[in-house]
């Protein structure tokens, strides 16, 4: 599974450390304007996120431990390159991917549709984006926490949460901050899947996902069925 991810400059509306203000939902759900684009590189780590597809929070909870993406230019000025490092099963994964910068938002098309921009947010090295994606016939809707650090304040976190309730979005899924990161140097244990998502199985998988995402269980009774017939694999 992806999750989506970039940054920017952000407008800051807490201070860390003190009591946060009340904030409306017509502030925490502005888009920000990419300006500085080279505030946008580098080590990001996911701290949270939230989709309202039934089974997702399950979903990241139960198999994900930690991710990470590193974003760098690509030789089109319009463009960014996202690698991202996730553990899964005690493996690590990566993949890579391209987005185009279109009106301050950020359009991927491969392995899926995605239109995400940057969200206003009081963490002062902190991103927030929202996204909007189609699977199969059926439109989502994403957020996501994005952090150089991978400890945030509580008043941090309970800004995200609003900012997900705003957008009437199921509470977010924390990331585990005990939990080890990949390695950024690649190496032969990392499994890069980069070429099965830009192929045609990449699609047959995603129609997969959306048919089994109707119901709470479903997407984690689909996983477990694929683990149960990988020899050694381990569900729990």
């Amino acid at each position: 599974m992806r999750l989506l991810l970039t940054a920017v400059a952000v407008l800051s509306f807490l201070c860390v450390g003190h009591t946060a203000p009340t904030i409306s939902c017509d502030i925490l759900t502005q888009k920000i304007n990419i300006e500085n684009r080279d505030q946008l590189l580098g080590k990001w780590m996911y701290v949270a996120e939230t989709v309202n597809m039934p089974g997702i929070k399950t979903l990241t909870k139960k198999y994900v431990d930690s991710a990470f993406v590193n974003i760098s230019t690509h030789p089109d000025n319009n463009m960014f390159t996202f690698l991202q490092s996730q553990k899964s099963f005690g493996s690590c994964i990566s993949f890579t991917s391209s987005s185009l910068v279109v009106d301050n938002s950020f359009q991927t098309t491969i392995p899926y549709k995605v239109i995400e921009i940057l969200l206003t947010t009081g963490c002062p090295d902190c991103l927030v984006f929202k996204g909007n994606f189609t699977l199969g016939s059926t439109y989502y809707q994403s957020l996501q926490l994005l952090s150089r650090r991978r400890i945030l304040s509580t008043a941090e976190l309970d800004e995200f949460k609003k900012q997900a309730a705003c957008l009437n979005l199921p509470p977010p899924v924390f990331m585990d901050p005990e939990k080890e990161l990949c390695s950024e140097e690649q190496d032969t244990s990392t499994r890069d899947i980069t070429s099965l998502l830009n192929s045609n199985i990449s699609t047959q998988l995603f129609d997969m996902i959306e048919s089994f995402a109707n119901t709470e269980g479903g997407l984690t009774g689909f996983i477990d069925t694929i683990l149960s017939n990988l020899p050694g694999a381990k569900t729990d």
